[in-house]
């Protein structure tokens, strides 16, 4: 598997190599969709503020981080006054 670094290396060689018009402007157009994309609302937090998907998945790999630490809380200790 490819490091990101590897990756956008690859990527930018690839477009540098590209000299069809019709492709590049397609890759910009996704580019630019996938961009919007995460400014799109896609739910509320607990204090009723809107989410968009870039604060989604930044709060999904905060949390995925405190899980893997051990910061977690069970269901019994969540029932329990």
């Amino acid at each position: 598997m490819l490091t990101i670094a590897e990756l956008k290396s690859a990527l930018l060689q690839q477009l540098a190599n590209t000299e069809d018009r019709k492709v590049l402007q397609k890759i910009q157009t996704y580019v630019k969709q996938i961009s919007k994309n995460d400014k799109r609302i896609v739910g509320y937090n607990s204090s009723f503020k809107p989410l968009t998907v870039e604060q989604h998945r930044k709060e999904v790999k905060k949390s995925l981080a405190q899980y893997k630490s051990g910061r977690v809380v069970s269901q019994e200790e969540m029932e329990t006054p």
